[in-house]
């Protein structure tokens, strides 16, 4: 019919064990033609993420989104890298603090002192080093999502 169905999703951990979330920056760029423009690669993560914020240098938080998200198709590459809206991060050697959400739960995982250029990787480079966090994702109270 032409009707529709609730669909209901239910997040699920992933067995990471003991490991903390990690982090690289991925340079899309051969030429590094907009240097500053960068994607924030996460992994190791238990479940998916659901918002980033990116705290720079003016002491101001900047909300990240999921590179192919922007329906102005800017990004249209979905490669679920996070990025800061264009012309935010002026600086790859100053120190930023990330702000993370993890589905299934409304707390709040904080990461300090990032330098972005220490964790800056080409694109699929085998050869790229992440770098490990201090946190997981905190323990799940909501598993349910409509």
């Amino acid at each position: 019919g032409m009707g529709s169905w609730p669909i209901e999703i239910q997040a699920t951990e992933c067995p990471v064990g003991d490991y903390t979330i990690e982090y690289a920056f991925i340079d899309l760029n051969s030429e590094d033609s907009n240097k500053y423009n960068k994607k924030l690669q996460i992994s190791g993560q238990s479940r998916p993420i659901t918002s980033v914020e990116i705290k720079l240098q003016d002491g101001n938080w900047y909300s990240m989104f999921i590179s192919g998200d922007q329906s102005d198709g800017v990004y249209p590459d979905s490669d679920g890298h996070w990025m800061s809206p264009p012309g935010v991060l002026h600086s790859m050697d100053e120190a930023v603090d990330l702000k993370i959400t993890c589905a299934g739960s409304s707390e709040v995982i904080y990461e300090y002192g990032f330098i972005p250029n220490n964790m800056l990787c080409k694109y699929q480079d085998a050869n790229c080093v992440r770098v490990f966090g201090q946190a997981q994702c905190p323990p799940m109270q909501n598993a349910m999502f409509e």
